[in-house]
Order: C-alpha cells, then structure tokens, then sequence
C-alpha cells in the first residue's frame, strides 16, 4: 500500500497549488517462489505516481514518487485548484517489473502492478478585505 500526502495539510485554498507524494513506499524488491524443478523470481520496484485531482482537468504524471513538501523545494506535481470545494484525488502508482524462471530471464511483466489511494481534499476561498 502507499500513501498519497498533499502539502500544505491545512486548509487548502482557490488559487494556491498543493503538492501531492507518495510515502510509506518499499524500493525495489525481488521476492522467489520455489516448487521443486522451479524457481521464479519477480523484481518489481514503484516507478511514477499519477493524480488525478479530481476536478475534471487532466490526470498528472509526476516524476518518480513527486517530492515531498520541505521549504524551497521544488515538484512537478501540483494542481491549482480555480473553485471551492470538495475533491477526490486518486493517486496511482506505478509497479513495472521482470521476472525469471529457473535463472533464465529476465522476462517483462506484461502488465504492471498498480497501488490506488484516494484522499478528499476540500478547498475553501478566501475573500480579501481592502480598507
């Protein structure tokens, strides 16, 4: 499983671009599984999460994992919201990998494996007051 996290984790409002990232991910692992006269092996690690924001825009693809909030830090994967109110975003990792067969290989997973997190995001607007 994995978790998508959104920074800042306060009151997100119209106008300014939260960040989304994953956490709580495993790197690359290579799990074996053994009958007699067989052995395979998987090596699958997480390669780019997807958001889709929730208010009809297009789904982004964010560089590897996106980048996790911290002041200064930049990351492409953001989306500014132009209305209040309350969204789903569905965050979608990516797990390509290979695989071997009695040490023959590797062989490409044909499909990858996916990971899918939702998260409700409100987003409020603030009004200026102008003396």
């Amino acid at each position: 499983t994995h978790t998508s996290m959104t920074r800042p984790t306060d009151d997100r409002l119209v106008g300014m671009a939260p960040r989304y990232w994953a956490t709580d991910i495993p790197g690359q692992t290579s799990p074996t599984a053994s009958v007699p006269g067989m052995s395979v092996t998987v090596t699958a690690g997480p390669e780019y999460l997807r958001v889709d924001p929730g208010d009809g825009r297009s789904v982004l693809v964010c560089g590897g994992l996106g980048v996790a909030w911290a002041p200064g830090a930049s990351s492409d994967c953001t989306a500014t919201y132009q209305r209040a109110g309350t969204y789903t975003v569905t965050a979608t990792l990516n797990w390509p990998g290979t695989y071997t067969v009695n040490g023959a290989g590797p062989f490409d997973v044909t499909v990858p494996v996916t990971r899918v997190a939702t998260r409700v995001l409100p987003v409020a607007e603030a009004q200026a007051i102008n003396d």
